[in-house]
């Protein structure tokens, strides 16, 4: 998602970039992981939860995003018994770890 809670001093509303994260909801808590793509408005489709032709390599972008959200969906799949001991926090940053050591092998290959 976007965080269109996000602002930059200084720029009109539709001109800004907004960080793209992927949300953690867990015990009615959320938190944010970063993907370091930062979009405008009409780079991002609300809908099809893609990145679009606006923004340079949207292609390449969308297929790190999908694998972004593979992986947080594999890690938040795991039965409810693990899940109830960890905290939003705990949750995301395994999540954010798993994202970073994958995402690491594939660009050293």
């Amino acid at each position: 998602m976007l965080d269109t809670d996000y602002t930059q001093a200084g720029k009109k509303e539709d001109q800004s970039a907004f960080p793209l994260v992927v949300r953690i909801s867990h015990k009615s808590k959320k938190k944010y992981i970063p993907t370091n793509y930062h979009l405008t408005l009409n780079q991002w489709d609300v809908s099809a939860e893609k990145v679009t032709k606006e923004f340079t390599n949207a292609g390449r972008a969308n297929a790190r995003i999908s694998r972004m959200l593979t992986i947080a969906l594999e890690i938040c799949a795991r039965p409810k018994e693990t899940l109830k001991n960890y905290t939003v926090y705990e949750l995301a940053a395994i999540v954010q770890e798993n994202i970073n050591s994958e995402l690491n092998e594939v660009t050293e290959k």
